[in-house]
């Protein structure tokens, strides 16, 4: 399971340095928050073109961080047939963001 790559977090650490490291974080946690919220009212119905550029555009920030298990989440989605993305898919990408969310606080992500 890879909620974040240990490699991605170590480039992001040269790259960007612990404290921006951690905004980038913050910022993806809350990406994450509003998406779960987001998701839940796909469920209920709407426009199928929305849902893809919703979650192309997650796909786009959790590739990032190396977000691997919500990328195949939302990949599963993404292929779906308009109005065939099931309650297991929707409840699968949930799962991971909730586990992003987790983790990005585990690393002191503000």
């Amino acid at each position: 399971m890879t909620i974040l790559s240990a490699e991605r977090l170590r480039e992001l650490d040269t790259v960007l340095g612990p404290e921006q490291r951690n905004q980038l974080l913050s910022a993806l946690a809350t990406q994450a928050a509003e998406a779960r919220g987001t998701l839940r009212g796909h469920r209920n119905g709407g426009d199928d073109r929305v849902l893809r550029r919703d979650v192309h555009r997650l796909k786009g920030a959790a590739q990032i961080v190396g977000a691997d298990d919500l990328i195949e989440a939302l990949r599963a989605i993404e292929q779906c047939q308009p109005g065939g993305v099931s309650e297991k898919l929707f409840d699968a990408a949930d799962a991971q963001l909730s586990a992003l969310i987790d983790a990005t606080s585990l690393l002191g992500a503000r």
